[in-house]
């Protein structure tokens, strides 16, 4: 939910509330990231959600009191131009999750993990990439411009 009202930016947070709809309350206004894509845990004690961090889609947890771990980073989309971009996840029972897995070169793939131990699946862009040689994909960070 949104707060402020006459912002040109708005960041996203994440209230519980009753069942009746009372006792709204913010547990995530302590985190200043837009939180995505949010499922419950399995014992109703926290969610799972994922969010952008410096060009790094991760998938963390969140308790009701508002206690934030992070699970795993690099979940990345399915587009071929683009695959460092969104990501997906799902989290089971037991707490083992899965993730398209994605990196700045290479389409995502398939990854699981539990207890912050992480195995690529698939490798279903082998095909695609064997007989090429790639650039070198390089992170780079700008300081800005002293005022």
């Amino acid at each position: 939910g949104f707060d402020d009202k006459y912002l040109g930016y708005q960041q996203n947070s994440l209230y519980l509330m009753n069942i009746d709809g009372s006792h709204s309350h913010a547990i995530s206004q302590n985190f200043d990231r837009n939180i995505q894509n949010i499922k419950w845990g399995n014992k109703g004690k926290g969610l799972y959600f994922q969010y952008d961090d410096k060009g790094d889609t991760k998938l963390s947890y969140i308790s009701t009191l508002g206690k934030i771990s992070t699970i795993t980073q690099n979940l990345g989309g399915l587009s071929l131009g683009r695959p460092y971009n969104d990501g997906s996840f799902s989290v089971s029972a037991n707490g083992r999750y899965a993730y398209t897995l994605g990196q700045t070169d290479h389409p995502a793939d398939l990854s699981s993990g539990i207890n912050g131990k992480d195995k690529r699946l698939t490798k279903l862009n082998e095909d695609l990439f064997s007989h090429k040689i790639l650039g070198q994909v390089e992170e780079i960070w700008y300081k800005k411009p002293s005022s």
